[in-house]
Parts: C-alpha cells; sequence; structure tokens
C-alpha cells in the first residue's frame, strides 16, 4: 500500500511565516529598546530576542511535526530570511551612527550568512564528487582483473532532472562492473507523481547494463517491497547470492529493519565456509556498529547510505544530525578499517525531501566507487 511520505506542506509554511514574523516584531521590538547603546548591546539584545523565538518555535514545530527536520527547516528559513536581512539592516544603521567598524561587521555578518544559505541550497547540494576507494583482500583469489563497483546510495528524488541524468552519465563514464544501490529512490508523496518518476529512475538506472548486474535494498522513503518488479535490478532481503562469473565474491542485502540490527556472522552468512569475500549491503549503518568496534571481523565489505554524511557538517565537529547510532566521524561517510572487515557509508547522491531543508553544507553529494584486487603477487 502506498503511504505519503511527505509532510503537510501549507501548514509547515504557515508555521515557519508566523514564525518569521513573530521574529521580525520581536527583534525589532529589542532594537527600538536598546537603542541608542553600544554595538555589542545591542547585538546581544536582538541576538536574545531572535534566539528566544526561534527556540520557541523550534519547540512549536516539533510538537506539530513530531521530529526535527521540520526544526530544522524552521531554523534554516529563519536564517536566510530574517537573520542575514536583520544583521544587514543594523549594520547599515550603524554605519551612518557609528562606529563604523560595527557596521562593517553587521553588514559582513549577514552578507556571508545569505551566502552560505544560498550555497547550501543552490550550489553544494548538485556538486557531485565522485569518490575512489580501494579494497585488496586475500580472499579475492583468483580476480583476472580489478572490479569496480559503482554505489549509488540516497538517490531520493522527487522529480529525475538534469541532475540525475548528470550523475548517471557519470556512473556510466566509471564503466562499473557491479551497481550497489543501498535504498531511498524516490520520494513523492503522491502516487501519480511517485510512480512517474519512480519509471524515469528505473531507465535511468537499467541503462548502466553493467555486467555483473545491479543489486539493491530498500530504504526509508522507498513505499514497495516490490519496487523493481519486472525489471533488471535485483532486491536482496536477507538473503546472499554469488556474483556471477565470480567465484570468490557473493553479495548478501539486509532488509530495512536489518540494517538496524547489529550484524553477526550468521546474518553477515560468513559462518557457512564459504572462504571467499562477502559484500553486505544495508539501507543504515548501524548494523555494521560490532564490526567497528572489532566484536568479530572476516573477509567482508559493509556498504551502507542513509545519513547523507550529515547533509550539514560543522568543521571541527561533523555532522550535528545523523538519524543513526554509529560514531559521528562514520556517519559523515568514508571507508574504514575493521580488522580484515571494512566498512563503508557513503554520503549519498541526493538529500532529504520531506520536512528537512533541502541543503547541504560541507558535505557534497557522493558517487562512491569501490575497486576490489586480489592478492598481491
Amino acid at each position: 500500500m502506498f503511504e505519503p511520505l511527505l509532510p503537510d506542506y501549507p501548514k509547515l509554511a504557515a508555521t515557519v511565516l508566523v514564525c518569521d514574523v513573530v521574529t521580525w516584531l520581536a527583534a525589532v521590538v529589542a532594537f527600538r529598546i536598546a537603542r541608542p547603546s553600544h554595538p555589542l548591546r545591542e547585538l546581544w539584545v536582538g541576538g536574545a530576542a531572535v534566539g528566544a523565538c526561534a527556540a520557541v518555535g523550534g519547540i512549536v514545530t516539533s510538537h506539530l511535526f513530531g521530529n526535527g527536520f521540520a526544526v530544522l527547516r524552521l531554523w534554516s528559513h529563519l536564517l536566510t530570511f530574517v537573520v542575514a536581512p536583520l544583521a544587514v539592516w543594523r549594520g547599515l544603521r550603524r554605519w551612518r551612527r557609528g562606529p563604523r567598524w560595527a557596521g562593517v561587521g553587521m553588514v559582513g555578518a549577514g552578507l556571508l550568512t545569505l551566502g552560505a544559505s544560498l550555497w547550501a541550497h543552490l550550489v553544494e547540494p548538485y556538486r557531485l564528487e565522485v569518490t575512489h576507494y580501494a579494497i585488496r583482500s586475500d580472499a579475492l583469489v583468483g580476480l583476472p582483473r580489478p572490479l569496480r563497483i559503482a554505489v549509488l546510495a540516497d538517490i531520493q528524488t522527487d522529480a529525475v532532472g538534469s541532475y540525475e541524468r548528470d550523475v548517471f552519465a557519470r556512473v556510466a563514464a566509471q564503466q562499473p562492473d557491479l551497481v550497489l544501490m543501498p535504498g531511498d529512490f524516490v520520494q513523492r508523496g503522491d502516487r501519480a507523481g511517485f510512480v512517474a518518476e519512480q519509471a524515469k529512475l528505473v531507465e535511468l538506472i537499467e541503462s548502466l547494463a553493467p555486467p555483473l548486474g545491479i543489486y539493491a535494498v530498500m530504504g526509508d522513503v522507498d513505499p514497495y517491497e516490490d519496487l523493481f518488479a519486472g525489471t533488471s535490478i535485483r532486491v536482496l532481503r536477507d538473503e546472499v547470492v554469488r556474483v556471477p562469473g565470480v567465484p570468490a565474491l557473493r553479495l548478501a542485502g539486509l532488509t530495512l529493519n536489518g540494517s538496524r540490527e547489529p550484524l553477526t556472522p550468521q546474518r553477515a552468512f560468513v559462518d557457512d565456509g564459504f572462504e571467499g569475500f562477502t559484500i553486505v549491503m544495508g539501507h543504515a549503518p548501524d548494523a555494521a556498529i560490532p564490526l567497528l568496534e572489532r566484536a568479530w571481523t572476516a573477509d567482508l565489505l559493509y556498504v551502507a547510505g542513509h545519513t547523507h554524511g550529515g547533509q550539514v557538517v560543522v568543521p571541527g565537529f561533523g555532522p550535528p544530525l545523523t538519524l543513526s547510532h554509529v560514531p559521528r566521524r562514520v556517519a559523515a561517510g568514508g571507508l574504514f578499517p575493521c580488522g580484515r572487515a571494512q566498512v563503508l557509508v557513503t554520503r549519498g547522491i541526493g538529500h532529504e525531501r520531506g520536512q528537512a531543508p533541502r541543503i547541504r553544507f560541507f558535505c557534497r553529494p557522493e558517487l562512491a566507487i569501490v575497486e576490489l584486487f586480489g592478492p598481491e603477487g
């Protein structure tokens, strides 16, 4: 059964608009109370008013919509349409009244905030980065050449367009032997729109036609278990398959719930006497926590998406929100050795289309290319 996955946008837009107006009015009143005063006191009074409104608005929004995504959307909107314009306005007034250094600082801060917001909304979400990872394993005996794997996680589009077509053109240019897709494909709240965009996306996926096949697992926004029925894309559900033509390689896929449960040798299918290399794919990275904690290890690669790298990364701190229980540095993305095992978390192709702000900041989208090598010599 199809379930809408997007919020009530009129209700969300009205909430954001009311918070914008209230914050503007509160800031104007605070500035009038603060004048004439030292610019630092003016900044403190105005900042306190804006911060109080943002906090109250966040509490109300969280209550109305039930998660932090809508709160992030609200705060992102406040930064762009309230905080940045307020800073420029007060800076221009300070330029005339003095001291001029305060006016320059306020205007500069406002323009910097506005520029960062525009970059995060309009530029960085589409600056796809192709990241190459190399894995060598003694278990990959008999490989005639390195195997190239393309990992496309979290495409999460609501309208297949030029960006998605460019992504798949860049995938094709990498000439992958195998394509892995760890979930979250189309995010639409209406059935007709979902079906139309899903058909466009399937056409792009199948155009890749890698020689070893295309495999997928389901993600959070995928409303059907049989999403790719009748296509060449094989969906894995807690099962393991041999990769055709490569005896030393197997591929296991987890269900959505399975990707959030601790991975065991049994669930990774590495306790059945197979002596080759296993790739385990799940939507969320949480299943890999036992590997990250070195509870056990094996000749395997765990591949996941889900976190989007956090979408927003604070330099020196990492992503504030990852919706995952793995360490922040892991959720931010990358390849992490865990004994004989490796864990790959990719930042993904798209970004959240639901209640969250559609932004990326210090967190470019990623097409991950993994090359598997056999033993040396």
